[in-house]
């Protein structure tokens, strides 16, 4: 029997996930477990290859840093993700540049790698530089933000998203919409960023993952849940670049976790 999953159409590959959240914005913090929750909603967790996160590098929140490395090791707990792919930019930079290429450098035509960028562009710049050359071609990186595409306010910090075009054109890239919809008050509707009431579904839930998805994510107002790079991840999966949904938010989010939450209802 076919099993047909609501929205999901993701084309083949394996996802690598590049968050900050370790300085400035806290939004990460969600976004991350979120984006992971979401290849386990799917079916997918097997395609994560690679999760790097604090990748803020030169200015860092030890504070923030310590909850992502936390967020991280629960949502793999909670969501069936190897947590050897799991890598704090922080102490593990050398680490995660060998798993970044390495996984790169296994990437072909049929199994491409797609990356979330979801924080500055360094890290993501010295993976790709450090890939074999000739499997380039075999990348597609997602991005949603200027923000994350032009950050550069340390000196580690060398590298935008302009550098990765013109560096490595054989990269493919893909700009999608903005995930945090509009910051007006109300924020749209059909996003990642919205309107905390709209996310209750999860904080009612019976599932224990859920609700923890919903503790866990802040925004800068307390009225607003803000998972926004997570957007990048459902676009994904439900088609990308071949017809991927850049106006996804609470409603096709609770129709793909009630269908993947298990009938006991157990955590």
């Amino acid at each position: 029997t076919t099993i047909v999953l609501p929205g999901i159409n993701m084309p083949p590959g394996r996802i690598l996930l590049s968050h900050d959240g370790n300085a400035h914005d806290g939004d990460d913090l969600g976004a991350m477990p979120f984006g992971m929750a979401l290849m386990w909603a799917a079916g997918y967790a097997d395609r994560l290859v690679h999760i790097d996160h604090s990748n803020h590098l030169g200015d860092n929140s030890a504070n923030q840093n310590r909850q992502m490395v936390n967020n991280a090791a629960a949502a793999a707990q909670r969501f069936g993700i190897d947590p050897a792919i799991i890598f704090d930019d922080q102490t593990q930079l050398s680490e995660m540049l060998a798993n970044f290429a390495a996984v790169g450098n296994a990437s072909n035509a049929a199994d491409p790698l797609w990356v979330i960028a979801a924080g500055p562009m360094e890290t993501i710049w010295r993976g790709i530089n450090a890939m074999q050359p000739n499997k380039r071609q075999f990348v597609k990186v997602i991005s949603h933000g200027k923000w994350n595409e032009v950050h550069a306010d340390t000196r580690q910090l060398k590298h935008t998203w302009d550098d990765l075009l013109s560096d490595f054109p054989e990269v493919t890239y893909i700009q999608i919409r903005d995930q945090n919809g509009t910051y007006g008050n109300p924020p749209a509707k059909d996003a990642f960023r919205t309107a905390r009431p709209l996310w209750h579904w999860l904080r009612d839930s019976d599932y224990e993952p859920y609700q923890w998805l919903f503790s866990i994510a802040v925004g800068a107002h307390k009225n607003i849940y803000d998972v926004s790079d997570a957007g990048m991840v459902y676009y994904l999966l439900s088609g990308g670049p071949n017809g991927g949904n850049e106006h996804g938010g609470p409603p096709e989010t609770e129709a793909l976790f009630e269908f993947a939450q298990p009938p006991s209802g157990n955590g």
